[in-house]
């Protein structure tokens, strides 16, 4: 605890935010069935098969909230607008993952004696992974955006209400005002289209001092977010022969599809579960919230949908700069505080059925 924030990692899944529905749930069972989903559903499993089987099991264990005529629903936590202005996302883009490893000798070897002789496994992934895109940066993968439908009106229109504050935006990624054409739709682009990304790269050592030895080998990751329209199961295929078939036969190669993956998810702004969030959400800030669509993933809300036709309402509590993921996450008291008033009157208005409930919609 320091300067009223929370410092905390969650075991299984390295989220901190995790406790605060699970939180709520022990100060302010409400109702048993509901609370027992929301801790269940906290933690997240990254396959969408496991994550189906595991939501199965959920149903099966406490059932599943329905909300009279209007269907059924799951709460789950992610980030917010602003410390007093709530977020609840209309959508979720997918996941999958790849990692490659090329080969060449069977052992780091001096640039000196072997260089310009033998083969590189840096300079030949390098390449590889730059054929991804083209000269823009934009995918170039041939089928990879296959299925996919521009952005609607409608959906572009949740971007403008506030408008894109680009300014904050290059700051909270620490960028340069250059590092971006000024007429780039950056908020769109990571809300509403797909992405491959080079996430970590490594080859050779990095050591101080005289050591200039080319490497044995050289390794990669790569995330896709997925949109809708995009097929899951053939996405990663489709890299893993791309890259393949970009590495020449002179390398020895290892691909691997990484177990972790999601389906994208939409849900309506007109949606019931819409309108309970944005009242719950007023009612704690005293202000309507923002609408957004997210660019990360949830396993569990493309699962549950597809297999079982369960809505997910998402909103939470966190902001873009408590470092999620990384070793150093935290939250704010504040919000906790904020999240213990929502969650429960969230799910009040969820299990009473009726989502106009102004007593169920009542704050403490």
């Amino acid at each position: 605890m320091m300067n009223c924030r929370a410092f905390a990692k969650y075991v299984d899944e390295k989220y901190g935010r995790s406790f605060w529905p699970t939180g709520s749930v022990c100060a302010r069972i409400v109702n048993y069935q509901v609370s027992l989903l929301q801790f269940f559903i906290s933690l997240r499993s990254g396959s969408t098969r496991k994550t189906c089987l595991f939501s199965a099991h959920c149903v099966g264990l406490c059932g599943v909230v329905r909300c009279g005529k209007a269907g059924q629903i799951l709460l789950k936590l992610n980030r917010q607008a602003a410390p007093d202005l709530g977020d609840p996302h209309l959508g979720l883009r997918g996941f999958c993952g790849l990692e490659i490893t090329v080969i060449g000798a069977s052992k780091d070897l001096h640039s000196g004696t072997f260089g310009g002789a033998v083969p590189n496994p840096a300079q030949v992934s390098t390449r590889a992974l730059a054929l991804l895109y083209d000269k823009d940066g934009e995918i170039a993968v041939p089928g990879f955006m296959s299925g996919t439908t521009a952005p609607t009106q409608e959906e572009r229109r949740v971007f403008l209400d506030p408008p894109f504050d680009r300014a904050a935006w290059l700051n909270r990624a620490g960028l340069a005002d250059a590092a971006v054409p000024a007429d780039f739709a950056a908020d769109q682009k990571a809300g509403l289209y797909p992405a491959i990304e080079i996430d970590a790269l490594e080859a050779g050592g990095y050591a101080g001092g005289m050591r200039y030895t080319i490497p044995r080998e050289a390794s990669a990751r790569l995330s896709c977010r997925l949109v809708p329209g995009q097929d899951l199961e053939r996405i990663a295929p489709l890299l893993h022969d791309f890259l393949d078939h970009a590495i020449p036969t002179r390398f020895g190669r290892h691909i691997a599809v990484l177990p972790e993956r999601s389906l994208p998810y939409r849900i309506g702004r007109d949606h019931p579960f819409q309108k309970l969030a944005a009242d719950v959400l007023e009612a704690v800030d005293g202000r309507p919230p923002r609408y957004s669509f997210s660019g990360g993933s949830i396993p569990i809300s493309g699962a549950m949908a597809a297999a079982l036709g369960v809505e997910t309402l998402i909103f939470g509590f966190g902001l873009q700069d408590e470092n999620m993921h990384s070793v150093d996450e935290f939250c704010r008291l504040s919000d906790i505080e904020r999240s213990m008033k929502a969650w429960p009157s969230a799910r009040r208005c969820a299990a009473s059925g009726d989502l106009m409930n102004d007593d169920a919609l009542q704050i403490n």
